[in-house]
């Protein structure tokens, strides 16, 4: 009884919150753990040395899960290394913007892994706004252009072998940005990730 009330008070909060507006002082997550659900899958992680990239590796690790995970820095990567401590992971070096490695480094991440199960395009540009072409152009190169280039790749790897879509998976993160009207270059390419993930799906159903 005592586990449904605080249940339906944090929910009361966030309804509270979303109404109104204000701050929410204290919500109590439950984290849960399956057991290894995702026992022996083979999963990419682009832009896995930090925010939501590491967390998605660590928990996915935990899970029971290889997972390599890419980034620009060698020393983020090695950081990433020591904080998670698995022999499920592994590193590599890889800037997503440089579109002309992008088919040698999915089939090296193939090759390190010895099969894709999960491809997680996590990478993403979102520097504090400057209205300068350099700063559209990164946000447009990281979020969309680098996604667009490595996808028909990792699409080709993960049919190789003749195994259906339905049991291997390309996840693309977004942003809520993406569905608000704004001429912020970060909106922008967010905005446009959904479109392509949307149309990509669609291909690869038809197929």
């Amino acid at each position: 009884m005592l586990k449904i009330h605080s249940i339906k008070r944090n929910i009361q909060l966030l309804l509270r919150y979303m109404r109104y507006g204000g701050n929410i002082t204290q919500i109590n997550i439950s984290k849960l753990y399956h057991g290894e659900m995702l026992r022996d899958k083979k999963i990419v992680i682009t832009g896995g040395t930090s925010g939501i990239g590491l967390a998605i590796a660590e928990k996915f690790i935990k899970e029971g899960a290889y997972v390599l995970i890419t980034g620009r820095d060698k020393e983020k990567l090695r950081k990433a290394y020591t904080t998670i401590n698995s022999s499920r992971l592994l590193l590599m070096e890889w800037d997503v913007t440089n579109f002309g490695i992008c088919e040698q480094k999915v089939h090296e991440a193939y090759e390190k892994l010895g099969n894709l199960d999960v491809w997680i395009n996590n990478a993403g540009n979102l520097d504090h706004f400057q209205p300068t072409d350099n700063f559209f152009d990164k946000c447009i190169d990281t979020n969309l252009k680098a996604i667009y280039k490595i996808c028909p790749y990792v699409i080709n790897q993960m049919t190789l072998d003749g195994v259906s879509y339905p049991i291997r998976k390309i996840l693309n993160i977004s942003s809520v940005n993406g569905l608000m009207n704004c001429t912020n270059p970060y909106y922008l390419s967010k905005a446009a990730l959904n479109t392509y993930t949307k149309g990509l799906a669609k291909e690869c159903v038809n197929k």
